[in-house]
Order: C-alpha cells, then structure tokens, then sequence
C-alpha cells in the first residue's frame, strides 16, 4: 500500500465511523429518550422500557445506517444485509436487556444506570458487527 492509497483508506474509514457514530449518536439519544420517558411517566417495568427504547432506535438506525453510513454499499438492499442488520440489532437489544438485568437485578441501582453500558459500550460492539458482517462492501475488498 502506498501513502497516498493508505491516506485515501483512513480517510474513507474515518467517514465511515464519523457517519456511523452521527447515526448511533441520534438512535441512543431516541433509545434513551424514549427508555427515560418510559420510566418516568408510565408503570412500565425497566425492561420494557428498554423494548421501546429499542424499538424506535431501530427505525433510526436503519435509515440513517444503511441510507448515509453505508450508502456505498452496493449489496446493502439485499435479504442477506437486512437479517444481518436485525441480528445484529436483536443482539444490540439483548446486550442492552443485560446491562438492565445487571443494574436492576444483579446490582440493585437505580435503572438509569443501565444508560452506560447502552450508552458507552453497546454501540461499539454495533459498530464492528456493522462494517465487518452487515455491510460489507465485496467490490472494494481492500477496504
């Protein structure tokens, strides 16, 4: 690799992670707007509320992940890239479920402590799935 293919590469990854984490930034501020409002205005258990969180943060992340972040993509339309997408976010749910079940039930605070995991740890994990599973780009193998 020469300087000027390995500078072009940094600079589309780091695209790539500025646009993912504008996208991840607005789906865990919904995911955790809507998670708050839950608990704060409603009877709904933690868990739940981490469902609804969940929910309306998935409808964000897909647009603006597929749609912005890997627009580049050519094969991001595909069956094979939406199951990944969903698999991927079912496991973003259940890490986000155990940050809950660890808070709440493991070490008996206070239910908003859960935001840091959700919000400092489970995007990381979604990240890497995302540009190495989800949305691989198999006509720029290099990248």
């Amino acid at each position: 690799m020469n300087d000027e293919h390995t500078g072009g590469w940094l600079r589309r990854q780091a695209g790539t992670l500025l646009r993912f984490a504008s996208v991840g930034v607005l789906a865990t501020l919904v995911h955790a707007a809507v998670y708050t409002l839950c608990i704060a205005l409603t009877e709904l258990h933690a868990q739940a509320a981490n469902f609804c969180g969940y929910a309306i943060a998935l409808l964000v992340s897909w647009a603006g992940q597929r749609h912005w972040t890997f627009a580049h993509v050519a094969n991001a339309d595909g069956t094979s890239a939406k199951f990944r997408f969903l698999a991927t976010s079912l496991l973003g749910y259940l890490l986000n479920a155990a940050w809950v079940a660890l808070v709440t039930g493991i070490l008996g605070i206070a239910e908003y402590y859960a935001l840091v995991g959700i919000v400092f740890v489970t995007p990381g994990c979604i990240f890497l799935l995302l540009k190495f599973w989800v949305f691989v780009d198999e006509s720029r193998s290099a990248d």
